[in-house]
């Protein structure tokens, strides 16, 4: 998290912007709580894409599960890289796969099924070992302290069936961040 708030404050930099608004999709939120520990003066407002502020496999699925599954997941990486790489880029774009998340993780009624293909698509050509060790960087990181912090607009977008970060962990994170502007989408997934 550290070294991608660093990489954003470099761009920033040779850019010639001062400042911004952060808008964070997901765990794109912790990085964006991280550009405002690390680099304070560059931030002017935040935005909240059903974001999470760390730890966000604690109640992924409203389950504890995945946070004990993803040190298996590394070690199972390690051990068989190669045939971790051929699993993961055959299974994330097959139709089972696909039918299983249209089913049980975004609102397969407002969603078109091309582009969540799509999605599981590009999803399947990111390196998992890169991928899992990004997981395991955000499921480390918490940035709740840095919410006190927030004296600038704040807008919390959040999806009322959210099972990625569901919407009462938001709640509990964010009702602390002064003066926030909330919109839940009420019939709105992960995919908001």
């Amino acid at each position: 998290m550290e070294d991608a708030a660093d990489d954003v404050a470099l761009v920033c930099e040779q850019l010639n912007i001062s400042h911004a608004v952060l808008i964070g999709f997901s765990l794109g939120f912790q990085i964006a709580l991280e550009i405002l520990r690390r680099h304070p003066s560059r931030v002017r407002a935040l935005i909240a894409v059903a974001g999470t502020c760390g730890q966000p496999l604690n109640d992924f699925q409203d389950t504890h599960f995945f946070s004990y599954i993803l040190p298996l997941l590394s070690k199972g990486r390690q051990w068989a890289p190669r045939m971790s790489s051929k699993l993961w880029q055959s299974l994330l774009p097959s139709e089972i796969i696909r039918e299983l998340g249209l089913r049980s993780q975004v609102n397969a009624e407002r969603l078109d099924h091309e582009d969540f293909a799509l999605y599981m698509r590009q999803m399947a050509k990111i390196d998992p070992e890169l991928f899992i060790t990004m997981l395991a960087e955000a499921q480390a990181h918490d940035a709740r302290d840095m919410l006190r912090h927030i004296d600038f607009p704040t807008l919390i977008l959040a999806g009322a069936k959210d099972s990625f970060v569901p919407l009462n962990r938001m709640r509990r994170h964010f009702f602390s961040v002064r003066g926030a502007r909330w919109k839940v989408f009420p019939d709105a997934s992960h995919a908001l």
